[in-house]
């Protein structure tokens, strides 16, 4: 996904401002709703955070007595950092990287990803498809992306069999002209279905512009509380690497005490399964501290789904995914590298 990082920081396109008035003015909070209920937005391309910023302001105005979070992700660090003043929580790095936990802990998703075109698919598509598993059933999808997306009978169907309620529009008349853009409102289906297309697109119907179009209010249903939000960026594969003379000097000193006449010597290189192991084994003293930082290293393994579309089929797998957790105990934080 590296490819697609860097396009994630090269394609930046804001939602012009005068459209997304429009946008916030088909959402809502429910009006029954109770108390301190909670509402989670997310934008996992959130630039500065001026979008999801004025949707928040605006949900807010609506319903002042529930409990609104705003998240953004953002691979751009000037970005990120304008952005972390406007939301309440933002975490710097690519959505390939992130950790959102739990699934569907999302009742909105903003997503205005890069306009692009990566290894037969659209770049549009690739962050959509892996930013649904943060919306919540019945939760409310925003594409906002270039209209000749919908050109395409492939990328329609997918996106009718995952959501329903699909309605696009154009942006403003005076925004169209500079990226030709088109929004897709949509409520996540609560699982896939094989289902017909759902919504027209361009050649065959005409899509109105946003200023002219009945389009219906959008309620966004509460959520659960996010319990994890970060991103792997901040700390690398090489940053655990570095660690590897000591880790080889630890295990030859082990070696030396079975009283082995051989020096350690692997085969090939320590990859960073090997090194999860023996840092969980304890064979490398997990605390690494200076002047400058005091961190715990730990290593972990979870237990992931992945799902893939073969010949019309949806075919999931479960494999074991190895990382080492790193806690940082003067920031207070603790990053996963996967």
């Amino acid at each position: 996904m590296a490819r697609l990082a860097s396009r994630e920081k090269m394609g930046f396109y804001p939602t012009p401002m005068d459209t997304l008035r429009f946008i916030s003015d088909f959402l809502r909070l429910p009006t029954k709703s109770g108390y301190g209920d909670r509402f989670n937005l997310l934008d996992p391309c959130c630039g500065e955070g001026d979008a999801l910023h004025y949707l928040y302001g605006m949900l807010q105005i609506y319903n002042k007595y529930n409990v609104v979070y705003a998240y953004g992700v953002e691979l751009d660090v000037e970005r990120a950092t304008a952005a972390a003043g406007k939301l309440n929580s933002v975490s710097q790095g690519s959505i390939f990287d992130a950790r959102i936990n739990p699934l569907g802990s999302a009742g909105l998703l903003y997503l205005n990803p890069p306009y692009d075109y990566t290894e037969g698919e659209r770049d549009e598509m690739l962050f959509l498809k892996h930013s649904v598993k943060w919306l919540c059933p019945d939760g409310v999808l925003v594409f906002v992306v270039p209209e000749a997306l919908f050109d395409d009978d492939g990328v329609r169907k997918w996106i009718s069999e995952h959501f329903y309620d699909c309605l696009a529009v154009r942006v403003l008349k005076n925004d169209y002209p500079a990226f030709r853009q088109a929004i897709l409102y949509a409520r996540k289906r609560p699982e896939r279905v094989d289902a017909p297309i759902s919504f027209s697109g361009p050649p065959y119907v005409h899509i109105e512009d946003i200023e002219d179009a009945d389009i219906p209010v959008y309620e966004i249903p509460e959520t659960r509380e996010i319990t994890a939000f970060q991103c792997g960026s901040a700390i690398t594969r090489e940053d655990i690497l570095k660690f590897q003379p000591e880790l080889e000097a630890r295990l030859d000193s082990l070696f030396r005490k079975k009283r082995l006449n051989s020096r350690l010597s692997p085969l090939f290189p320590l990859r960073k399964g090997h090194l999860v192991s023996l840092i969980t084994a304890g064979a490398l003293n997990g605390r690494i501290r200076d002047d400058s930082e005091d961190i715990i290293i730990k290593g972990y393994s979870d237990r992931v789904e992945y799902t893939r579309q073969e010949d019309e089929r949806e075919i999931t797998t479960h494999t074991y995914q190895v990382g080492i957790r790193v806690i940082d105990l003067k920031a207070r934080k603790w990053y996963d590298v996967v």
